[in-house]
């Protein structure tokens, strides 16, 4: 007790350790009350697009990462980087400033509800959305140059008493969606998983227990295409393709076909009261690129995926019942209708490009060892000049 009484009496007369404790402690304070200033004022200064402003605050050591979280009530929030704020503002300027300073493109923008519905963004998502609105590559291939991280996701999800949703795309497929082909390539190049899936589950419409499903690839997306510049599809389908994408790959989706309520069931709305009746029905589809070619009608997209390998064994199903799949592996319809791909178009410019029959127009999109067989077998025939034209067609069908 005497040596506890003691050393209390000296540091109370002294006044040394509180007041050395208390300096420390309030330099501390302060330290950190100057940098969330300054990081509070960058994200302003780039809000005001001020670039000037914004270089005088990152020298002074405010943090180009800087992550600005706001908690609200039930699990709300919103959530945003400088780089985020630059780019929802459409300052391209701004945006290249802060990359080569070193913003992430991981760096994510969201929000969220107190019921649970939210949604968040990545810069590179934000940078995908401006520059496949003009196909133009220059922001993305900044921000590429600062980092490869080309696979971040994107995850949107909708909680309410009627459904309850998740949505997850990739960067590949808002390029491949917008037929940005320099995007695409730009993508590809740094690392883009062709054949990561866009996926989207939802309780809806058939019924309040059950889970809608639907999974496409970049591949599909552009496959799917009924509009659009013929030329732009077959390019962003081929450099899938000579990136590994997957020619057969199975996409599966819900289609909506409309029905009749019964009369007891007419004003009821609510898909958890006792007696409803959806508006629709949904009937489970799936597909591979070469069905989504067949449907569109686009005959020479038809012929380079036959090309590239397509199966025309793989039926069309419609109807029937999903089976969910596990993660990496695809899903599977029981007892739907089964349709061969042919049957799929009476169109007689598909039906020839899905017979392969020679197109030398398409040579350029053919994959390379093909080329090569080709050329091989155009030179030989040049030199000994002893096969009609007709002829070497047939033999390029063959091939």
């Amino acid at each position: 007790h005497f040596f506890v009484l003691y050393f209390i009496s000296f540091i109370f007369f002294s006044g040394r350790f509180p007041t050395t404790l208390l300096t420390q402690t309030m330099s501390n304070s302060n330290s950190k009350c100057d940098f969330r200033d300054l990081n509070e004022q960058l994200l302003s200064a780039v809000k005001d697009g001020n670039i000037e402003l914004a270089t005088s605050l990152l020298d002074q050591g405010a943090d180009v990462n800087f992550r600005k979280h706001i908690e609200g009530v039930w699990g709300a929030f919103t959530l945003e980087h400088p780089i985020n704020a630059a780019l929802s503002k459409e300052n391209v300027a701004m945006a290249k400033f802060l990359l080569m300073r070193g913003a992430k493109i991981s760096a994510e923008q969201g929000e969220a509800d107190w019921r649970g519905c939210s949604s968040t963004t990545t810069a590179l998502q934000q940078i995908l959305r401006m520059s496949s609105a003009k196909d133009d590559d220059s922001l993305l291939q900044v921000a590429l140059s600062q980092s490869k991280e080309v696979n971040l996701p994107d995850v949107w999800e909708c909680h309410s008493r009627r459904t309850d949703e998740r949505i997850v795309t990739y960067p590949i497929h808002q390029a491949a969606r917008s037929l940005a082909v320099r995007c695409l390539a730009a993508l590809l190049s740094a690392g883009a998983d062709p054949n990561s899936r866009e996926t989207s589950r939802e309780r809806g419409y058939n019924q309040h227990s059950a889970h809608q499903h639907s999974a496409y690839s970049a591949l599909h997306m552009v496959c799917n295409r009924k509009e659009g510049d013929e030329v732009a599809v077959i390019t962003a389908a081929v450099l899938l393709l000579s990136r590994g994408a997957d020619v057969n790959s199975r996409a599966h989706h819900y289609e909506l076909e409309k029905v009749e309520k019964s009369p007891e069931a007419a004003e009821i709305d609510d898909p958890l009261e006792e007696g409803y009746e959806a508006e629709v029905r949904c009937i489970p589809v799936m597909e591979t690129p070469l069905h989504l070619a067949m449907r569109s009608e686009r005959a020479r997209l038809v012929y380079v995926l036959r090309c590239w390998g397509a199966r025309t064994d793989i039926p069309f199903i419609r109807g029937g019942r999903l089976l969910l799949y596990a993660e990496g592996e695809e899903a599977l319809i029981q007892e739907g209708k089964k349709t061969s791909v042919l049957d799929l178009t009476s169109n007689p410019d598909v039906v020839r490009a899905f017979l392969l029959q020679f197109n030398p127009q398409l040579f350029a999109y053919m994959p390379v060892s093909t080329r090569h067989v080709i050329r091989a077998v155009l030179l030989a025939v040049s030199k000994a000049e002893c096969l009609p034209k007709e002829l070497l067609f047939c033999v390029f069908e063959f091939l």
